[in-house]
């Protein structure tokens, strides 16, 4: 539903995620339901298919089924008011009161394939994200970005900049040894990253116009960088240069990479996230950041910028995901004084945030050679994995630690700030 703020609405309406070994079960449930599968492709990694469908709306013909389902699904969705429940829920419900009741409680895995509500955190929901592309025409005399490009919703508005910033200034040293991966939009060329070990870089040839959100993987490198000059940053794309693509997607480019071995790093910086409609964590997301989770290696994602939403239907507390899963540190953003920002949830309500770190109105590269000054979650994420590359624990380097090392700094990083916060707010 274009233009909706509502998080249930962030996933593919005619396409559900399966098992491998329940997809026969399922198929059949779908069929005496009158439903189609006009189509299928599988995670072999994770044992998950994913099901097209067509007649979903079918699932309308019981009246008594859908007023009964309306009534259980509201009261599933913490902290909101009345919402309808779509074709989809439906369908979900039946099947799963249909199998639970047929086989002593036992239900296959159904589950949706949601998306990515943008790389910027929850911006789509809370309705900021960027409309307008950015080309020289779009920039005003004070490098603000016009026709609705102006990012906002909680993380604050994209500013390009004029002239040349000193964005990596960092310790020549910090960070040797240390491998991050940056799952994210593609990470551009940039005169700023000669000289650094910054791998997969993509080459813009300065023709046309590109979207705002185009420039987040590029901005994020930039404050990695300027914490951590000596890492090796290796971009691996799971999102489009819009910031979004479905779970579905990103979970097949993951174990694609990890397969290929492009994921054997140190850390992998997860700057993007969504939420769901009952809090729980969507299936497919849950499963592919479960195997990539491994010994030696740390999973750092985006708490969300949702703390300030305003909207009934975002909770401001709402977990987001991948963030909010127990292998991931969760990150959120604090301003000049060390204060957490307003768009950032709030631990004291968001248990499952691990740590903050600067991310308002950070300055960074940007697309074609340039800079802006951009803030949220995402930014400061990416200046803890920076900091936690560079060493920055209790004064060690991080060329003197090994693998195993990196993942209990970043527990200590985490724990110092969190018994910081417990004692100022608690």
């Amino acid at each position: 539903m274009p233009g909706s703020n509502r998080p249930d609405m962030f996933y593919k309406h005619d396409q559900i995620v399966v098992a491998e070994g329940d997809r026969a079960a399922v198929q059949s449930a779908l069929t005496e339901l009158g439903i189609g599968v006009t189509g299928s492709s599988d995670i072999r990694e994770l044992g998950l298919q994913r099901l097209e469908l067509v007649n979903v709306d079918r699932i309308r013909g019981d009246a008594y089924l859908t007023q009964y389902a309306e009534a259980i699904l509201r009261a599933e969705r913490p902290g909101a008011g009345p919402l309808p429940v779509d074709n989809l829920d439906l369908l979900l419900f039946r099947l799963r009161f249909d199998f639970a009741r047929l086989y002593s409680g036992w239900v296959p895995v159904i589950a949706k394939n949601r998306t990515v509500t943008t790389a910027e955190g929850f911006d789509e929901i809370i309705g900021g994200r960027p409309s307008g592309p950015v080309g020289e025409a779009e920039i005003d005399a004070n490098g603000e970005i016009n026709g609705g490009g102006e990012i906002n919703g909680g993380g604050g508005g994209l500013t390009v900049l004029k002239g040349h910033v000193n964005v990596i200034n960092g310790p020549r040293d910090a960070g040797a040894g240390v491998t991050i991966c940056v799952l994210d939009t593609p990470v551009y060329q940039h005169a700023a990253f000669d000289g650094h070990a910054v791998e997969g870089l993509e080459k813009d040839d300065g023709a046309g116009e590109v979207p705002p959100m185009a420039g987040h993987g590029t901005f994020g490198v930039g404050v990695i960088l300027g914490q951590a000059p000596a890492a090796t940053i290796r971009s691996c794309p799971v999102l489009g240069t819009d910031g979004g693509a479905d779970l579905w997607t990103v979970a097949a480019t993951m174990m694609r990479l990890e397969s290929e071995g492009r994921l054997d790093a140190d850390i992998l910086h997860l700057p993007w996230g969504c939420i769901t409609r009952d809090g729980k964590a969507p299936y497919v997301l849950a499963a592919a950041i479960t195997k990539l989770a491994r010994p030696g290696r740390v999973i750092i994602a985006s708490a969300g910028n949702h703390g300030d939403s305003g909207d009934p239907d975002v909770p401001e507390n709402a977990p987001g995901y991948p963030a909010a899963l127990p292998q991931a540190i969760a990150v959120g953003a604090t301003g000049p004084r060390g204060e957490l920002t307003d768009f950032t949830p709030k631990p004291l309500s968001a248990p499952w945030i691990d740590v903050a770190d600067s991310g308002d109105r950070l300055r960074s590269t940007y697309l074609r050679d340039g800079y802006a000054q951009w803030s949220g979650t995402s930014f400061a994420a990416a200046r803890f994995t920076g900091r936690l590359a560079a060493g920055e624990t209790a004064g060690e380097t991080a060329g003197d630690r090994d693998s195993g090392d990196i993942v209990a700094a970043a527990r200590a990083l985490s724990a110092r700030w969190r018994a910081a916060y417990d004692r100022d707010y608690s």
